[in-house]
Formats: structure tokens, C-alpha cells, sequence
């Protein structure tokens, strides 16, 4: 359940209290009916659910534009699908958000697309200076004692050094029996890809819970608790016609200190949301401003304890 309770002077004005009849297990208990319809029969766990709940679950702020996305893309390509893995509970106790493969390679191929096209632009500038500089360079007097591509006889100096470092030396460093960089970089790397496979292969025997549509819908009932069968308006609603009850007084300071609790108002997208409807419900003179406590979770409980000590 959701309750909206005003309050003035520290006490609730009991007249003006509103329930809703939508909360957070409404919404998991939506959620594990629409992915036991869909995929796994999730219907015994609901703690797993909930999980994937606070993980996925959003408050959309553009249902009939992402809805519209649905009928146009294909499942596995939107942009808001979401794979859940869930936990088997031997090496894993939580459960893991991904990106569906689809969607994954479309992303891939959109950033190596993107590397390739800065990889031209920056070949093409470097040829720009090149032409430069070689026009520089032709404009510029040749040096008379400038020898390029002229064969120098070698002192005997040079060939000394190449007697002492030889062919020979390249060949007992070949015949060594110990590992050269080149060598041990191929190795660590060959590693790691060997790593990376056994690991995809572990992770891809792990179930996983495809969430698309249901990330933003199963919320929605917040704000339309219709679509779900119930006759009653949301959250926005609820608490217009809370401070409606109240001493006109009172009203404009209300909708300006509207503090958000609870689960719920943890949901991404659900503050701006709601300050988009009660914004739409206020009269026009009055400033709509809600907050957001850092644990709003255990914020009202904090909240009595410190009026009750």
C-alpha cells in the first residue's frame, strides 16, 4: 500500500489521509505473474523477483513513446532490454543485470564503427600534414654534404662491432631456452582469452530472466492504478486530494515540501515523474517541490524514533 499524510506542527491531520492500493509487493507480485506467463515459473520466489524488481524496474516518463518503440523493435533490441541472471546459489547468491546478445552486438558494431570512422578522420588529417611538410621540403635548399642513398665505406671501427656482435649472438639468443617478451606477452594473452571463454561458457549455462516492456509497465501502476483493475487514481492524484482536505492555509506550503519514503521512491525516473503530474494538478501559483531523503527506505522509521526519544 502507498499512504499520503500530511502533517502540520509535526502531526498528521488524520482527515486528510489517502491510501493507495499499489506498493511495492503489488509490483513484484506484477512483475513474477508477467515473467511466469512469459518465461520461468517464477510464482514461489519472491525474493528473487523483487531483486530483479529493484535492479530493472523504472518509472517511465515516456510510456507511450517507449510502448511505441515495442511495436517497432524487435524483442532482444530495444534499448531498455535487460537480461536478469539469475543466482544458482553454489558460486552465485545475487543475481546479474546484462545486455541481451542482440542488443550487445548492435553495440559493438556501433562502436567499432565509431573507432573506425575516428581512425579515417585522424588518417586523414595526419596525410593533410604530410602534403605539408613535403611541400615545406621541396620549397627548402638540398644540403651539399647530404649523402642520402649514397653507399659510405665503414671504418674499422663498425666492423669491429659487427664482429663482435654478429650473426652468432642472434643465434644463441634464439637457441635460449629462456621465454622473450614477445613470448610471454603471447602467452598472457592466450591465457586470458582462455579465461575469458571458460568464464562466458559458465555464464551462459547460468539461467537468465529476459526483462523487456515489463521494466517500466509493471510500475506504471503507480500512476495508473486502472490498468490494473483498480478504481482509483495514483500517486499523484492521492496526494493532490490530500492536501485538497487540508486548511487552505496550508496547501501551498504543502505542495511545496512533499517528502518521498519508502521502497518506492527509490525507482529511477519516479521523483521527476511525479513532479510532472502534481505539477499539472496544483494550481497555477503554487511551487511543486518534492525531496528525495538519501535512505528513504528507513527515513520515516529514523524520523519516529527521533520524535519518539
Amino acid at each position: 500500500l502507498t499512504h499520503v499524510v500530511p502533517t502540520v506542527d509535526a502531526r498528521a491531520v488524520s482527515g486528510a489521509v489517502r491510501r493507495l492500493n499499489v506498493g511495492g509487493k503489488l509490483l513484484t507480485n506484477l512483475l513474477k505473474e508477467s515473467v511466469s506467463y512469459r518465461q520461468w515459473n517464477m510464482m514461489d520466489e519472491f525474493p528473487i523477483v523483487n531483486e530483479a524488481k529493484e535492479k530493472l524496474c523504472y518509472v517511465s516518463t515516456d510510456f507511450r513513446g517507449e510502448m511505441a518503440e515495442a511495436r517497432t523493435e524487435r524483442v532482444g533490441f530495444r534499448s531498455y532490454d535487460r537480461d536478469f541472471a539469475l543466482p544458482d546459489f553454489s558460486d552465485t547468491f545475487e543475481g546479474e543485470v546484462r545486455l541481451p546478445a542482440p542488443l550487445l552486438r548492435k553495440r559493438e558494431r556501433e562502436e567499432a564503427m565509431a573507432k573506425k570512422a575516428a581512425a579515417e578522420e585522424a588518417a586523414a588529417k595526419a596525410e593533410v600534414m604530410d602534403v605539408d611538410e613535403s611541400r615545406e621540403g621541396e620549397g627548402a635548399q638540398k644540403d651539399p654534404g647530404d649523402t642520402d642513398g649514397v653507399d659510405q665505406p665503414r671504418t674499422t671501427e663498425e666492423e669491429k662491432e659487427e664482429g663482435e656482435d654478429g650473426p652468432g649472438d642472434v643465434d644463441e639468443a634464439v637457441d635460449s631456452d629462456e621465454e622473450t617478451d614477445e613470448q610471454r606477452r603471447s602467452r598472457i594473452l592466450r591465457q586470458r582469452e582462455e579465461e575469458r571463454r571458460r568464464r562466458e561458457a559458465e555464464e551462459g549455462e547460468r539461467q537468465v530472466l529476459s526483462l523487456s516492456v515489463e521494466r517500466f509497465a509493471v510500475p506504471e501502476a503507480l500512476f495508473r492504478p486502472a490498468d490494473v483493475g483498480l478504481d482509483q487514481g495514483g500517486v499523484a492524484e492521492a496526494i493532490s486530494q490530500a492536501i485538497e482536505a487540508c486548511n487552505p492555509i496550508y496547501r501551498a506550503a504543502m505542495y511545496h515540501n512533499i517528502l518521498l519514503v519508502g521502497g518506492n521512491a527509490l525507482l529511477p525516473g519516479y521523483r521527476k515523474r511525479l513532479e510532472e503530474e502534481l505539477r499539472s494538478l496544483a494550481p497555477v501559483g503554487y511551487k511543486v517541490r518534492t525531496c528525495l531523503p538519501a535512505d528513504p527506505v528507513w527515513y520515516a522509521w529514523k524520523g519516529a524514533r527521533a520524535f519518539a526519544g
